[in-house]
């Protein structure tokens, strides 16, 4: 158990500075409202963090396509519900708060993490 948390660790803040970074890049880069920077940055996390998560934290092979439709689609959805969250918290935060909108960013992927981390458990990638 200790090292599947430290995998996952490992991955999340690999999968955290890729959010943060593609973020980063549409939002103050491109100017892209960051609203929509927010949702491109979560998508491409998403995915990549399907992958890294099925084959290095949890250690599940079966690259069958029915089990990679299934297991993606289960993801997806637990990974929506978190996006969905990390959506509201953002513009509670610098919306409405008028917060600082990377550091908002940073402390509600520290959240959504621990909470990715359950979803992926015992939901997604379930022994």
């Amino acid at each position: 158990q200790f090292y599947e948390i430290f995998r996952y660790g490992i991955v999340g803040v690999c999968t955290t500075i890729i959010n943060l970074g593609v973020y980063t890049f549409f939002a103050h880069n491109l100017n892209i409202n960051f609203m929509y920077a927010n949702a491109i940055a979560w998508t491409i996390a998403v995915v990549f963090a399907f992958f890294t998560n099925k084959l290095i934290v949890f250690k599940k092979f079966d690259m069958s396509i029915n089990v990679l439709i299934i297991e993606f689609i289960a993801f997806t959805g637990s990974r929506l519900f978190t996006g969905i969250l990390d959506m509201l918290f953002m513009y509670i935060g610098v919306k409405i708060q008028g917060l600082n909108d990377f550091y908002v960013k940073c402390v509600v992927n520290i959240f959504i993490i621990f909470l990715n981390y359950i979803l992926g458990k015992f939901l997604v990638f379930k022994k």
